[in-house]
């Protein structure tokens, strides 16, 4: 066992709530829970034993969403009243201390119909507060400064959504929390997906606990793709500084992407006869960079898969690429050039690390044989111009565009079909020679560097002038925007040119009834995510990338072909 140093060092601005004491065969290890910490370990060690007993041993201040809840409600509506909500606090505390709450749900939905329940009450309770201060002081209350910042706790959930990249949104309709998306009408939230539902429990759960709460959650990637959850998790721990949470999770990308994290890394346990635990073997470590390779590698599998990508954190490239390849490491790197770098500077000391690296750039009118060399060093172009492409693909918009119009009787490929009409009449004069210039510069330039001498040229050369004559590529580049204008291919246009310097994937966005291309880009992330065909589509436009990050399935009759040999 190994004793806390850090037991009084408050790095995160988060007041230490609470210390947990792991029994050892050695002693016990102290833990102070004043930063998020992060349960991690190898499967059968005992992490799900471990949660279990902080359960008992933090109350009645632990909030614990235990791995086996279920993402579902069993009626349409909410059936808990105050008196079943009294009720379900007297059972609560035992319903968690059974082992059975490990691997299934004790208490059914009522712990999902709580958390709704109590975010429900506190926005009632809110407007109520509010309503009162206004009456009591007029003009000069300051509720209305409140209401005006919209911190209600249905419009912080709804903000937390909004940072977890997912596009549906809460409101209260008489009396009941209903969800919505974009223009829709607003419906039950048993409508609203797997991934919707758990995160908004998570939500409400973190959002309703009192002050000093502790928030015991296990395996928060269940139901939710990293790509969402991750960005959730680091909101809601800004928004509940006042809380501490603990995490127990295979998944070695959240504590890596959370500031200021620790881990508690679980190597195994000691079990009696009564199937219970009476000790761990455990370390504290003060980040994540600290877990060992070995227990690494039983975590994340023998060999790392890194992507590089174009791009900043915040940027459309790596949520996209993080869905389509759930079992890549996708990292952002500003430009090709670093890209390539990052790429490259891996590969030539690959001997020495557990990691496959490979690129992804925008193509911006590479020629051929450029990206034919990329390629050769794990370095991949996409098909077209940018990754617009692939969040305005047509698979992608239609499936939207059918979301769009549930529980109506429109017919979605008509709206769909009026949005790419309104986009493409969008283009003027000045689109056309902003576009078809931009790509003919491309062109030129990189004409130019082929063409340039190399250093023996420029020697034989001596003095000389030197001369590169081009033909201008932009009078055949105008014309052929200009014939897919007339066309109305709005997917070649896409594809060939950059679309963002116009108003064309804005004209898409509210021709799908969202605000804006944000809302749009979000609710496109959440479409490839939940549907396993669409995400398909959208891979397999990036080519040979694709095949070399997700291997082929082998079928049973070619694995007994194999073995034959």
């Amino acid at each position: 066992m190994t004793d806390n140093e850090d037991a009084g060092e408050n790095t995160g601005g988060t007041a230490i709530l609470k210390e947990i004491a792991i029994p050892g065969v050695d002693g016990t290890l102290s833990v102070a829970i004043g930063k998020p910490t992060f349960i991690l370990g190898r499967n059968g060690t005992g992490k799900s034993a471990l949660v279990h007993r902080l359960v008992s041993e933090l109350a009645p201040d632990v909030v614990y969403l235990p791995g086996s809840r279920p993402a579902y409600f069993d009626q349409e509506g909410l059936t808990m009243t105050a008196a079943t909500r009294r009720q379900y606090d007297q059972h609560r505390h035992d319903w968690d201390r059974q082992l059975e709450t490990r691997y299934r749900p004790v208490s059914g939905t009522n712990r999902n119909e709580k958390a709704v329940f109590d975010l429900q009450s506190k926005e009632a309770q809110y407007s109520l507060d509010a309503t009162a201060d206004i009456k009591l002081h007029g003009r000069e209350s300051s509720a209305i400064d409140r209401l005006m910042l919209r911190d209600s706790p249905l419009e912080k959930a709804n903000q937390l959504f909004e940072q977890g990249n997912l596009p549906v949104r809460l409101k209260m309709v008489n009396g009941e929390v209903m969800a919505t998306r974009s223009a829709s009408n607003p419906y039950g939230i048993v409508k609203m997906s797997d991934g919707e539902r758990s995160a908004m429990i998570l939500a409400a759960e973190v959002i309703s606990a009192k002050p000093g709460s502790v928030l015991l959650i296990d395996e928060p990637e269940l139901h939710l793709h990293r790509s969402i959850v991750v960005p959730l998790l680091i909101t809601l721990m800004s928004e509940r500084q006042d809380c501490a949470f603990i995490i127990s999770t295979h998944e070695l990308s959240l504590p890596a992407e959370i500031e200021n994290a620790q881990a508690l890394l679980v190597r195994g346990c000691t079990w009696t006869a009564a199937s219970t635990v009476v000790g761990w073997e455990a370390n504290l470590l003060p980040s994540i960079d600290e877990v060992p390779e070995d227990i690494r590698i039983d975590i994340l599998g023998s060999r790392r898969r890194i992507l590089f990508v174009e791009g900043v954190q915040s940027s459309m490239d790596q949520p996209l690429y993080e869905i389509l390849f759930p079992d890549v490491s996708v990292r952002p790197r500003n430009n090709c050039v670093e890209v390539q770098k990052a790429v490259t500077g891996l590969r030539v000391v690959e001997a020495l690390h557990h990691i496959d690296a490979y690129g992804l750039v925008d193509n911006d009118s590479q020629t051929p044989e450029q990206i034919a060399l990329l390629a050769k060093n794990n370095i991949y172009a996409l098909p077209a111009y940018s990754v617009e492409s692939l969040y305005y693909s047509e698979e992608v918009m239609a499936a939207i565009a059918v979301r769009q119009v549930l529980e109506t009787e429109e017919n979605p490929m008509a709206l769909l079909d009026v949005a790419k009409a309104k986009a493409v009449e969008s283009l003027t004069e000045a689109h056309i020679e902003l576009l078809a210039g931009m790509v003919s510069a491309q062109h030129v330039r990189q004409a130019i560097i082929s063409r340039a001498p190399d250093r023996h040229a420029l020697v034989v050369n001596g003095d000389a002038p030197l001369n590169i004559t081009l033909d201008t590529p932009y009078p055949a580049e105008a014309a052929r925007l200009r014939a897919l204008i007339q066309a109305k291919d709005l997917a070649g246009i896409i594809q060939r040119y950059p679309v963002r310097r116009t108003q064309i994937l804005k004209r898409l966005a509210t021709g799908l009834r969202f605000k804006n291309r944000g809302e749009y880009e979000n609710a496109a992330l959440t479409q490839i995510a939940a549907d396993p065909n669409i995400a398909s589509a959208v891979r397999s436009k990036l080519g040979t990338l694709a095949a070399a990050l997700i291997p082929p399935v082998v079928e049973a009759a070619e694995v007994n072909e194999i073995g034959a040999l």
